[in-house]
């Protein structure tokens, strides 16, 4: 696929970039290792909340700043969308916390369905609609299953 493909945490109330793989195109759109966003805004950071014990404390307690004219500022809204997320395993995001990207994500769970990481592909928008999303969400859901069973 050639697209850059990246690893985040919880740290804090934050999401952080652990690891990243850059693009092999030109024109790419990749996080950098040690980058931290809020949890509300972004496939990889919305599918770290998602899973988050006390998500709703979370959502109760934080203000919901845009990043973009495309991030979710509807406390009702986000909640709903991370229920969205937990019932079918994967994130979408479009310019939610940068314009211009695009990306999938998936929750890697340990044994007891605690959330470890998420693993996110990150595609520029104008070369989004080249990919199948289906395609997209189950390789995502296939190197996050791949990483569990390493655990």
């Amino acid at each position: 696929m050639g697209e850059s493909v990246s690893m985040n945490i919880i740290d804090g109330l934050e999401r952080r970039c652990i690891v990243n793989y850059d693009s092999t195109y030109p024109l790419s759109t990749k996080m950098y290792v040690g980058d931290t966003s809020p949890l509300y805004a972004g496939a990889s950071s919305k599918t770290l909340l998602a899973f988050m014990p006390n998500v709703e404390d979370y959502v109760e307690h934080i203000t919901l700043e845009p990043i973009t004219d495309k991030t979710i500022c509807s406390k009702e809204q986000l909640l709903n969308e991370l229920q969205q997320i937990r019932a079918q395993r994967f994130a979408i995001s479009n310019s939610e916390r940068v314009r211009g990207a695009c990306s999938v994500s998936a929750p890697i769970l340990n044994a007891s369905h605690q959330i470890i990481a998420s693993v996110t592909l990150v595609i520029p928008e104008v070369r989004y609609n080249d990919y199948d999303e289906n395609h997209l969400i189950a390789t995502i859901q296939k190197v996050a299953a791949n990483i569990e069973k390493q655990l």
